[in-house]
């Protein structure tokens, strides 16, 4: 028993190509939730963060797995962590051979199916290439180590799954445009509100032009 996502419901491209149209949401290895909040409006999106968690790793997987499978089967599909240097498809793009426990990292790549009787998971992964099909099954087993030790920006991240729905229409490209010129502009002049609040910690005094100042003083 399992369940996949048809893909022409959300990707106006043939299936073995990469779905760019979804993940235009941004590159998710970068920056934080309010700015993937931020470029998800733009776009008419919606961008939640879940993180199931429980009193030991099996519950935390449970709830995660359960919950991975009841979005699936309403059709939505989920982008997830995983460290990259426990992912299969990773490991075999890259020709690792070697184990790296004490190591972890952080990428993403967007569950769309799943077969609970063979346990194995379908997966979109931006790093397989178009050699061997974009959608790849992985072992249920390896999905699970991966997801269980993402780490991002220094911080435990195993079972997130970032949701992003479609509720309106993308806004026109010439206001886009202006918006992310105006965001960019008060990031560069140093204003606080326009980072992500996930970046803004005690010890970060200075943004934009003034952290340069800042930096050039202390050369």
């Amino acid at each position: 028993m399992g369940y996949g996502i048809p893909v022409k419901r959300f990707f106006e491209m043939p299936p073995r190509k990469p779905p760019y149209s979804f993940t235009c949401v941004g590159d998710l290895s970068v920056g934080g939730p309010d700015d993937y909040r931020f470029l998800a409006n733009l776009f008419g999106l919606s961008f939640e963060i879940k993180r199931p968690k429980g009193s030991n790793d099996k519950i935390s997987w449970n709830r995660y797995w359960t919950e991975v499978k009841s979005i699936i089967i309403n059709d939505t599909p989920i982008v997830t962590l995983v460290d990259p240097l426990a992912w299969p498809l990773y490991r075999e793009k890259m020709n690792i051979t070697k184990n790296f426990l004490l190591s972890r990292s952080c990428c993403v790549i967007v569950i769309v199916g799943f077969n609970e009787t063979n346990k194995t998971v379908c997966v979109n992964d931006q790093y397989v290439g178009y050699t061997k099909g974009f959608y790849r099954w992985v072992k249920l087993e390896d999905f699970r180590t991966a997801v269980k030790r993402a780490y991002f920006e220094l911080r435990p991240s195993g079972y997130s799954m970032y949701i992003i729905k479609k509720i309106s229409t993308p806004l026109p490209n010439e206001i886009v445009y202006g918006i992310v010129h105006q965001r960019n502009i008060q990031k560069m002049k140093g204003i606080r509100s326009s980072y992500d609040g996930m970046y803004i910690q005690k010890n970060f005094k200075e943004f934009g032009i003034d952290a340069l100042k800042a930096l050039q003083k202390r050369l």
